[in-house]
């Protein structure tokens, strides 16, 4: 069965507080689901197993949600940033030695959010080859505007993007581990989320390029107003290989409901 990523994004939110709070309510109800559907002989473990659930959390929460990954293995704990340099004057940076130190093997790189902090495609491809380089997986943010998309600019867009970052990777056998998330700019914390079929469609065409960039079977994911009334359309169609949530990943109760539909589609519910 191929894995389903579902990674909640909290961005700049959670204190170490609320982190301890969302857990402990998060890991009840998830283990109350999971033992209620083992009991009905409901579910197959190896459903369980696809689901990859990840939070990508501040730097200053990881401490404390690693606790609980450790406890729960069906989570795991994500960056949402990281500096291309190990080490050295660099005022203010996390480098991947650090996050590989505390036992974090994912990070996303490429938000949005970040390119219009100035974030470039040499930052990125700087940034997943020191990723790569201590075995920790880049979760790679690529997405086109409003005005692009409206110009019918999309797939040029995105190819542009691939093409910059992807052929600038040094471990062509490493780099099979990427996964990218698509994210039309227009439908991030907008509510305007992007059609099941024009997603699909592009990320179709995103694994078409990446495969010609050495990529056997690339990772998309969907992300963009994701949220629990229109996940199970993202994960039914034929493409896209998980989700990436911002803000509904902040409320316990709406992200397990968007676990909830990605095991009922593997079960077929």
């Amino acid at each position: 069965m191929e894995e389903i990523y579902l990674i909640g994004n909290w961005k700049m939110n959670m204190l170490p507080a609320d982190v301890l709070a969302y857990f402990d309510k998060f890991l009840i109800n998830l283990r109350k689901y999971i033992n209620t559907k083992k009991e009905k002989r409901d579910i197959k473990i190896k459903t369980l197993d696809a689901v990859k659930t990840i939070f990508a959390v501040p730097y200053i929460d990881m401490f404390y949600a690693n606790l609980y990954a450790n406890e729960e293995k069906r989570i795991e704990i994500a960056a949402q940033n990281v500096f291309h340099i190990d080490e050295g004057s660099y005022t203010g940076e996390v480098s991947p030695l650090m996050l590989k130190s505390i036992d974090i093997k994912y990070s996303i790189i490429g938000h949005s959010e970040r390119r219009k902090m100035g974030e470039t495609s040499k930052d990125i491809f700087q940034k997943a080859n020191a990723l790569l380089k201590h075995n920790i997986v880049p979760i790679i943010c690529i997405g086109e505007s409003k005005d692009e998309e409206e110009k019918k600019k999309t797939k040029e867009v995105l190819k542009k993007q691939i093409k910059e970052i992807m052929e600038n990777i040094n471990d062509k056998n490493s780099m099979q581990k990427i996964i990218f998330a698509y994210e039309p700019l227009w439908a991030i914390g907008t509510g305007k989320h992007c059609s099941k079929d024009k997603a699909n469609e592009n990320i179709l065409y995103i694994k078409e390029v990446l495969k010609e960039e050495g990529i056997e079977n690339p990772k998309v994911l969907y992300g963009g107003s994701v949220n629990a009334e229109n996940a199970r359309e993202y994960i039914e169609t034929k493409n896209i290989d998980g989700l990436l949530v911002g803000g509904a990943s902040l409320k316990h109760t709406e992200f397990l409901k968007i676990y909830v539909e990605i095991i009922k589609v593997l079960n077929k519910e």
